[in-house]
């Protein structure tokens, strides 16, 4: 679970020396995306918890690729609707039954990791949560922000952070309908082909 988070700085620092490892200005040949997407779902399936995956635009799953990013966070592989996929598991305890919130933020900082560490050529970053697409500015309800989990406080601040990189070098997250989102875990809505 997201129990055990570093420090926000220790986990920038360890980013930094990933993006040393596929070097300054990296571009993953295997990422040759324009865009990729982030989603979260909460459902009978993932019971109290809520999961989240990050794809490309053909699907491909950038979790399992990129896991070495992913080192602070509970991740396993989940046989899906839309076939096998490594997921994010995602319980605040900020709140008592629903987690898809949560999901949505952290399946959008695994995103904004992926693109500020090993790829200049992804531009757009889709969500289809607007509650995450708007945290990821550090947007925040003061009444909100004082019944947060901390844990959920630290991933925010995180998204934020790597959302300003993201934006300074030209990218953009961008909402999208959740039919068309190809992160879709495959619990609720229809892929519509491209």
């Amino acid at each position: 679970m997201l129990s055990h988070f570093a420090s926000l700085d220790a986990r920038i620092t360890r980013l930094e020396q990933l993006m040393g490892h596929y070097g300054e200005k990296a571009t993953d040949q295997k990422l040759l995306s324009s865009a990729i997407y982030g989603d979260g779902a909460q459902n009978k399936t993932t019971g109290d918890n809520a999961w989240g995956s990050v794809v490309d635009e053909k699907g491909n799953d950038l979790i399992e690729r990129y896991k070495e990013l992913f080192t602070d966070l509970d991740t396993r592989e989940e046989e899906l609707p839309v076939g096998k996929r490594r997921i994010v598991v995602v319980n605040f305890t900020d709140v008592a039954i629903k987690q898809v919130n949560g999901a949505e933020i952290v399946a959008l900082m695994m995103a904004l990791r992926i693109v500020t560490t090993v790829s200049n050529s992804v531009k757009i970053v889709y969500t289809d949560s607007t509650v995450a697409k708007k945290w990821s500015t550090g947007e925040i309800a003061d009444k909100t922000l004082q019944k947060m989990d901390p844990k959920k406080i630290r991933v925010i601040t995180e998204c934020a952070r790597l959302r300003k990189i993201f934006e300074k070098n030209g990218g953009k997250v961008v909402w999208i309908d959740g039919d068309n989102n190809r992160a879709d875990l495959g619990y609720g809505h229809k892929i519509i082909a491209h």
